[in-house]
């Protein structure tokens, strides 16, 4: 779909064409979009189906990036959620790609035409339905810090065994972990609904480039070991923003880097 039919008539358009397949399943009741709700016996009037869809649509629609904030209303909440929304043309037949969220439980879904959704199942209890992802959380879980250690040194040893590929791809992963935390601290400061836009914001690892104190003169090595160092600096600089009384462990991380580059060196 080219880019300019990626607007609110089309939007109107392929909301109704997935709310009428969605009501085609008997056990289907209805659509949460943004507190507006429209029943399956909504969409038999057309011109009161239309302004449901309409109003539905503007709720949501801020630019043609919007996705649709979408719950659908169950008589009961299927045990296979992706078998139940394949009927619905959740599948790889109609989509560019999907997944279920684990913080939300939501399916992410973008069809091939271009439009997204975050889709959530949900029992019809006989009340309006709340669909709330909250971003707050009162710290950075503490198995994610010890996870991201591990696989720091766990980098660190591919590297020094002269293995680039993976020490690239876990440098890669613990630099986007950096950015995950800064993400969520926004979240926390802000609210996800209020970013639609970013601020062209600067990654906190990108303070670190040029600082790490291993240099060997090979470019594969030095650049996976600036990242690796980049990683370790920032991850310790927003944990504290999380907890401040957490112990930074870029000191323990940076004793055992030097035992590794002593060996090097000893060994060459």
């Amino acid at each position: 779909m080219r880019m300019e039919n990626v607007n609110r008539q089309a939007a109107a358009s392929h909301l109704r064409m997935l709310a009428e397949r969605i009501f085609r399943l008997p056990d289907a009741l209805g659509l949460e979009i943004r507190q507006v709700t429209i029943r399956r016996e909504d969409l038999s009037d057309p011109a009161a189906g239309e302004r449901l869809i309409a109003r539905a649509v503007d709720a949501c629609w801020h630019d043609a990036y919007s996705d649709i904030d979408m719950t659908v209303l169950l008589r009961e909440r299927p045990h296979d959620p992706l078998a139940w929304l394949s009927c619905i043309g959740v599948d790889e037949a109609h989509c560019l790609g999907f997944f279920v969220a684990q913080d939300s439980g939501a399916c992410r879904v973008v069809f091939r035409d271009g439009f997204r959704y975050d889709i959530s199942l949900a029992e019809d209890t006989g009340h309006q339905a709340k669909t709330v992802v909250s971003p707050e959380k009162p710290c950075w879980p503490r198995e994610a810090v010890n996870r991201f250690w591990f696989v720091q040194v766990q980098a660190l040893g591919k590297l020094y065994r002269q293995d680039y590929l993976i020490a690239r791809h876990l440098a890669h992963m613990q630099l986007n972990e950096t950015l995950v935390q800064q993400m969520v601290l926004r979240d926390l400061r802000l609210g996800t609904n209020h970013h639609r836009y970013g601020a062209k914001e600067e990654a906190v690892y990108q303070r670190y480039a040029g600082m790490c104190p291993v240099r060997t003169g090979e470019a594969a090595f030095d650049e996976i070991a600036e990242a690796l160092y980049c990683a370790a600096r920032a991850y310790d600089e927003l944990l504290a923003a999380f907890d401040p009384e957490a112990e930074p462990r870029t000191p323990d991380f940076w004793n055992l880097w030097q035992r590794y580059e002593q060996h090097r060196q000893g060994s060459r």
